[in-house]
């Protein structure tokens, strides 16, 4: 079994490991939301650098294929759900927003982020020889949400004080959340070759992505009160990406049934 592992294989178990450790984080007694979150971002890193690998060295198999969803729904679908669900159902768990969510009204919606994920993962899998895709990646739900979550709690830092915006993401995360969960599974959201290959300007954008992560990562953890501002309009630019690319794929598929 162990000698079918290859290398683009251990970076996907890289990715598996940043998600167990997102895990706990988030439910340990250190209750490091941040840090929890910055461990995803790496899982979204060794995520890319797994299928970079592949394509490079040619090690497409059904092995590699079946292990990287698995590793995905832990890392992309069961780490993001619990993070979510810490954050925002733990009093005083970022700032001081009262009262904190209910466990059971918060538990229905990230459990169906996580169920989407797992069904993304298969229709994935079983659409591999596919050029165009439905539903939206779930490392890129992830990312989404997490990027909410920081632009939250760098909105309040930058201000001193619980703004709008921070009243809007709390009492609008289960919303959000089972919004992200509909992106995954829904055929109204489906995207072309370029973007299942992630080639063309595609790259350039992940490239810029994969400079500007590490970056605003230390940022936010060597001095977040000094580059709170940074960090929050970074959050707001990245945020308006992930719109961007939402767009595109409920225009893809706009573009689909018109022709069917």
């Amino acid at each position: 079994m162990l000698k079918n592992l290859k290398l683009k294989d251990y970076v996907t178990l890289i990715g598996t490991l940043c998600g167990f450790i997102a895990i706990y984080l988030a439910i340990s007694p250190l209750r490091a939301y941040r840090g929890a979150i910055l461990m995803v971002f790496i899982g979204v890193v060794a995520d890319l650098f797994d299928g970079y690998i592949a394509r490079k060295t040619k090690q497409f198999n059904d092995f590699g294929i079946q292990l990287d969803s698995l590793s995905d729904a832990i890392v992309f679908g069961v780490a993001p759900a619990i993070i979510i669900f810490m954050n925002y159902t733990e009093p005083n768990a970022v700032y001081a927003i009262e009262p904190t969510y209910n466990h059971w009204f918060l538990l229905i919606p990230c459990f169906l982020l996580v169920a989407a994920g797992i069904v993304r993962l298969a229709w994935f899998n079983i659409s591999a020889d596919s050029e165009v895709y439905q539903g939206m990646p779930i490392p890129n739900t992830a990312t989404g949400l997490f990027l909410i979550v920081l632009s939250d709690y760098f909105a309040s830092l930058l201000f001193g004080k619980i703004t709008l915006y921070n009243q809007i993401i709390h009492w609008g995360i289960p919303l959000i959340v089972l919004f992200m969960a509909w992106t995954n599974v829904t055929d109204h959201i489906r995207y072309g070759k370029t973007y299942r290959k992630k080639t063309g300007f595609l790259k350039w954008i992940y490239l810029v992505l994969g400079l500007s992560f590490p970056t605003l990562t230390i940022l936010i953890f060597i001095s977040p009160e000094n580059f709170a501002g940074v960090v929050f309009i970074a959050m707001l630019g990245f945020i308006g990406l992930y719109i961007w690319f939402l767009v595109v794929g409920f225009r893809t598929a706009h573009q689909i049934r018109k022709k069917e």
